[in-house]
């Protein structure tokens, strides 16, 4: 017995089913969350957010496309300080990403 019947499976696509495993549970239950308990008031912060990381995700598209270099290691060929700047930076974020997950959350 299949999953899904054809005709459902033809109106969701991969595409959309790419979309949904890309995106992933976190980000679903933070917005549909934050949805919730802040309504609309979050609307200015979601576009400015979006607004200044779309440069940087075209960037390192196209660097990745037109080169066939990660951008570790174009950060890497570049200067080899990059990367302990980029791990840094990363933890830095990723550490403040996970309490603002788990604030929205009611983890806190």
């Amino acid at each position: 017995m299949p999953l899904f019947n054809s005709k459902l499976q033809n109106f969701i696509g991969p595409g959309i089913i790419f979309a949904g495993a890309a995106i992933g549970g976190s980000h679903l239950m933070s917005s549909t969350t934050a949805g919730a308990r802040f309504g609309f008031s979050l609307v200015g912060l979601i576009l400015i957010t979006n607004f200044l990381k779309y440069p940087f995700l075209l960037v390192g598209t196209r660097f990745t496309a037109s080169t066939g270099m990660s951008l570790l290691e174009g950060f890497k060929k570049r200067n080899s300080s990059y990367l302990p700047i980029f791990l840094i930076v990363s933890l830095v974020t990723g550490t403040f990403t996970i309490a603002a997950v788990a604030l929205f959350q009611g983890f806190f």
